[in-house]
């Protein structure tokens, strides 16, 4: 029976084989991280320092001598923007770079609904959050950046909150869909400028009133698919500065590195 099992085991591999999340080549061998190819995960690299220690913006354009001489002082450096404009989170956090076959995936999960391509960054995300040190009990809420009603009917689902869910190690009682919420459907973040994002952003964003009066020295955990000028993460985390939280942190799959 054991023999017979494995034949049919290896019989329906041969001809329904697991494919590429991507370019649905066979993976003969079940697939790697997030179910693609080695082509594929080609593209997916995961941000390392030297960071901003208030954004978490790659510096990789510091000069290498000069990298060297504050290496002792990693926990200081600071961005050019971080340096120009007040910072409402206390630290944010990209997993990886915003490039190659995640961008990929990302477009296909948001924009074409592909559930598939969501499952692999669920898995990517999971896997980037059991190698950061972090405590994960210090957080009273672990919350998603909200989307607008708008997106959401469109799409049917919080990609931020999908992520939420993989996190391995999060007490059930921390995760919290609703602590968020916008006040209005603002036009698209993806097209607009730097400047054009954080006047977009400004205002849209309040903390929902069965949370207010009840977060006063809370610590919340943010979490997104992307961060690429912060101009969302910053207006939720003023938003729950504004009501008394002590710390805000952020988190997302990734980040543009340019």
């Amino acid at each position: 029976m054991v023999i017979q099992s494995e034949y049919w085991g290896a019989l329906r591999t041969l001809l329904f084989p697991v494919r590429c999340v991507m370019c649905r080549v066979p993976l003969w061998d079940g697939g790697g991280l997030g179910g693609l190819c080695p082509d594929c995960r080609q593209g997916v690299f995961r941000l390392e320092s030297p960071l901003c220690v208030s954004c978490g913006r790659p510096l990789y354009e510091l000069d290498e001598a000069l990298v060297a001489q504050v290496s002792r002082a990693a926990d200081e450096l600071l961005c050019w923007r971080c340096e120009k404009q007040p910072v409402y989170f206390r630290h944010a956090r990209s997993l990886y770079a915003y490039a190659g076959g995640l961008r990929e995936l990302v477009h296909r999960y948001k924009y074409q609904l592909h559930l598939p391509a969501g499952v692999a960054l669920q898995t990517f995300f999971a896997e980037g959050c059991m190698h950061l040190e972090r405590d994960w009990g210090q957080y009273t809420y672990v919350a998603p950046i909200p989307v607008s009603n708008k997106r959401l009917r469109m799409r049917g689902f919080n990609q931020s909150w999908a992520l939420v869910e993989s996190i391995p190690t999060l007490c059930f009682h921390q995760r919290e869909p609703a602590l968020l919420r916008r006040r209005e459907d603002t036009p698209s973040q993806a097209l607009l400028s730097a400047q054009e994002r954080f006047e977009n952003i400004l205002g849209a964003i309040e903390v929902c009133s069965d949370f207010v009066g009840s977060l006063e020295g809370a610590t919340i955990l943010l979490v997104d698919d992307l961060f690429t000028t912060g101009a969302t993460a910053q207006a939720c985390a003023r938003a729950l500065c504004d009501v008394g939280a002590q710390a805000v942190d952020v988190l997302t799959l990734c980040r543009g590195i340019l």
